[in-house]
């Protein structure tokens, strides 16, 4: 059960960090539910550090699948050096 996010942007990757994501979560890896909501990173060109996004709800987890709406540089793949998991 988790209520939150940790996004760790990739210094050496960082037009990929996402401005603003989307994300899916899964018990088993089969079945997939969308979180409806859109969250967002803050300032994270100008301090590219771990950002923690409370989710809107609770979600139970297993395995999560981040989709980014909006990257840095526009047209760059998503990139993070680590996404945590906050209980």
């Amino acid at each position: 059960k988790i209520h939150a996010l940790t996004l760790t942007p990739d210094k050496s990757a960082l037009g990929g960090t996402p401005v603003a994501f989307r994300f899916s979560y899964s018990l088993d890896g089969e079945k997939w539910t969308d979180d409806p909501a859109e969250y967002q990173l803050d300032n994270v060109a100008a301090n590219p550090i771990p950002q923690t996004v409370a989710l809107k709800g609770t979600a139970h987890v297993k395995y999560v699948r981040i989709r980014a709406v909006r990257t840095l540089a526009e047209n760059q793949a998503l990139s993070l050096a680590g996404v945590e998991l906050v209980p």
